[in-house]
């Protein structure tokens, strides 16, 4: 028969199991909130730039490399890229730590039962 004691220690390791797997799943979905809020930030800049094009292309007027409407767009394009490339690069070493997203097992895969 079980003591008293026996299932209070059962009950905090599984307290404790949960609350991992809570902090391992709230890790991966803030790194992915992370990498769509920059994805849509990286979208509006594409929408001005194209805008900015349209204006110009209708006024009679090209747009290249180094005119001064598109310099200051390209440079906040290529900073967001370069900071999505960072949250996914953290997004795929929160994953690839061994714990499942899902239930925070070591050797368990997203999907599988715990």
């Amino acid at each position: 028969m079980v003591s008293k004691q026996g299932i209070t220690e059962a009950l905090k390791a599984r307290l404790i199991s949960v609350k991992e797997r809570g902090l391992a799943m709230a890790q991966v979905l803030k790194a992915r909130a992370d990498i769509a809020a920059t994805r849509r930030r990286l979208r509006r800049v594409f929408s001005e730039l194209g805008e900015e094009t349209f204006n110009r292309l209708e006024a009679g007027k090209g747009l290249a490399p180094g005119d001064p409407g598109a310099d200051p767009l390209l440079v906040r394009i290529r900073g967001l890229q370069a900071e999505l490339a960072q949250q996914e690069v953290a997004l795929q070493q929160i994953l690839q730590e061994g714990r499942c997203p899902c239930c925070g097992d070591r050797d368990a895969t997203p999907g599988s039962a715990a």
